[in-house]
C-alpha cells in the first residue's frame, strides 16, 4: 500500500526525517484522534479510527515522521460537541500535541477543530461536511468535500434519476443535515423542481411518526433524507405507516444510516451517493487484517488519507511546527492521491471537488446503481 500512496512523492517521504538528531529520534511525534467510538455514529468513528491505525502503522513501517516513530492519542467523544471539545482541550493543552484529527460530525468538528484553531494548532477532519466548517481557519483541513458540493450533486442525481417535480426533505437539525438541505432545495428550485415538505427532526427520539406524517402531507413524489443512525428507524416507521414516496427515497452518504436498519425490506431501493472511489483491494486487506472484514463506511478512507498527507507535510517541513506544517499541508494534499482519490484543497483547505458513486440499497447491502 505504501507504493500506491507515494506516487510522485517517492521516497522523498522519509529522507527529510533522516536529518534530525539522534537524541530526538528516542521521542515519538504525538498527535491526537478524536472519534465517536460510542453513541449516535459509532459506526462511523470505528470506521474512521480503523483507517487512522492503518495509516499509523504503515508511516512507522517506512520510517515514520522526523525519524521518530508516530504515536497517536485515540479518543472516544462519544459522539457528542461538547465531549469532543473537552478532549481537544486535554489533546492540546496537556498532551501538547500540534495536530488533532476529529471526525463523525460536523458539530464535533467544529468543535475540536475550532479550539485547535485558536491555539494554532493543526485540525484536519475527515468525514464533516458542513459549510460552516470553511469558517474554522488557516489551520484547519478538510479531507472531504462539504455539503455544498454534495447537496448540488445528490439533487441532480435525484431529479435526473427520477423526474420527479415534487420533493420532500428530511434531516436532523445539526450543521451537516441543514447544510445538506439548503443546498438541495436551492439546486432543486433552480432547476425547476419544488420542495413541498421541509422537516428537521430532533436526534435521539424513540417515535418519528409525527415528523413523517408532516413530510408526506403534501404527497411529495421524492423524500431526500440526510441523517444519522436514526434515519433507519425514520425509514422503518414510514414502512409500518404505508408511507411510500411514488418516485423513492433518496440521500447523500445513505451508509450513515442504511447501515443501521434490521429489517432490510424498510430500506429497500432507497438511492443515494457514498463518497470517494471504490477502496482499492490493498486497503481492503489491510483493514480485513486490523479488524476481521473491510470497510463499514467510506469515512475510514478520508481519515487514513489525512495520517498520510499530515505525515508526509511534517516530513517535508522537518518540523512538526504548526506554523510551518500548515502552509505545506496543501501542497502536498495537491499532488497526493491515495484511497479517496484526488485532495487538492483550496485557499481555505477544503476540497475542491469529490468523486461519488451512486448505490442502490438491495436486500439490505449498497450495490452499483447505474441509471
Amino acid at each position: 500500500m505504501v507504493k500506491r500512496v507515494f506516487l510522485v512523492l517517492g521516497v522523498l517521504l522519509i529522507a527529510a526525517g533522516f536529518a534530525v538528531a539522534e537524541e530526538a529520534k528516542k521521542e515519538p511525534v504525538v498527535w491526537g484522534c478524536i472519534n465517536s467510538l460510542t453513541g449516535k455514529m459509532a459506526t462511523l468513528g470505528v470506521d474512521d479510527q480503523t483507517g487512522e491505525m492503518i495509516a499509523v502503522d504503515e508511516v512507522n513501517a517506512a520510517g515514520g515522521i522526523l525519524g521518530r516513530p508516530l504515536k497517536v492519542i485515540f479518543e472516544d467523544n462519544e459522539s457528542r460537541p461538547e465531549v469532543a471539545l473537552e478532549l481537544a482541550h486535554k489533546l492540546i493543552d496537556v498532551h501538547k500535541v500540534p495536530l488533532i484529527i476529529a471526525s463523525d460530525g460536523s458539530a464535533i468538528v467544529l468543535a475540536a477543530c475550532g479550539y485547535a484553531n485558536e491555539k494554532h494548532v493543526i485540525g484536519i477532519s475527515g468525514g464533516a461536511t458542513s459549510p460552516k466548517l470553511r469558517e474554522i481557519g488557516p489551520y484547519y483541513f478538510a479531507m472531504i468535500a462539504l455539503d455544498d458540493i454534495m447537496g448540488k450533486e445528490v439533487a441532480t442525481f435525484t431529479m435526473e434519476d427520477s423526474s420527479a417535480k415534487t420533493f420532500g426533505i428530511i434531516g436532523a437539525d445539526h450543521p451537516f443535515c441543514i447544510g445538506m438541505e439548503i443546498h438541495e432545495e436551492k439546486y432543486i428550485k433552480g432547476h425547476g423542481g419544488q420542495v413541498v415538505s421541509k422537516v428537521r427532526y430532533q436526534v435521539g427520539k424513540a417515535d418519528y411518526r409525527a415528523e413523517l406524517k408532516r413530510l408526506f402531507a403534501p404527497k411529495p413524489e421524492v423524500i431526500l433524507m440526510s441523517a444519522f443512525e436514526e434515519g433507519a428507524l425514520i425509514m422503518k416507521q414510514a414502512y409500518e405507516l404505508g408511507y411510500k414516496p411514488a418516485k423513492g427515497w433518496y440521500g447523500g452518504y445513505p451508509d450513515m444510516w442504511a447501515t443501521y436498519a434490521t429489517h432490510p425490506e424498510t430500506i429497500e431501493g432507497l438511492k443515494g451517493l457514498l463518497a470517494g472511489p471504490i477502496p482499492p483491494q490493498d486497503y481492503i486487506e489491510a483493514y480485513k487484517a486490523k479488524v476481521g472484514h473491510g470497510p463499514t463506511t467510506e469515512f475510514g478512507g478520508y481519515d487514513y488519507d489525512a495520517i498520510w498527507i499530515a505525515a508526509i507535510a511534517t516530513n517535508f517541513a522537518q518540523t512538526t511546527d504548526p506554523e510551518v506544517v500548515k502552509d505545506i499541508i496543501p501542497l502536498v494534499a495537491k499532488r497526493y492521491k491515495g484511497v479517496t482519490g484526488d485532495k487538492t484543497m483550496d485557499a481555505d483547505g477544503m476540497q475542491v471537488s469529490e468523486e461519488y458513486r451512486p448505490v442502490i440499497y438491495r436486500n439490505g447491502e449498497p450495490i452499483p446503481y447505474n441509471q
